[in-house]
């Protein structure tokens, strides 16, 4: 992942998905991927290999490049279920309450 402001990378790992001072992410598909991202910039060839996550005081949004394309819609769809979840009362495989 790549803050959007600073442009600080790191990779995602289990302890956090999403560092509590950001607000806005690019997350790409692979280290490789962020490679090509900084060499070549918004190319056609990179569509839908990163995604943009931005998060607000009560709202998350997604930039996707075409939310009908390849497995975007998928990861679209799990999104809005675990968003749609009570994370405060579900319990996490592995993590004792």
């Amino acid at each position: 992942m790549q803050d959007a402001y600073t442009s600080e990378k790191f990779s995602i790992h289990v302890d956090a998905f999403f560092p509590e001072a950001m607000s806005d992410v690019f997350v790409y598909m692979n280290e490789e991927t962020a490679r090509k991202w900084d060499e070549l910039g918004a190319e056609p060839e990179l569509a839908n290999t990163m995604i943009q996550v931005s998060v607000g005081d009560q709202e998350v949004t997604i930039v996707v490049d075409d939310p009908d394309s390849g497995v975007i819609p998928r990861f679209l769809s799990g999104l809005r279920s675990v968003l749609s979840m009570d994370i405060f009362t579900a319990s996490a495989k592995g993590v004792a309450a």
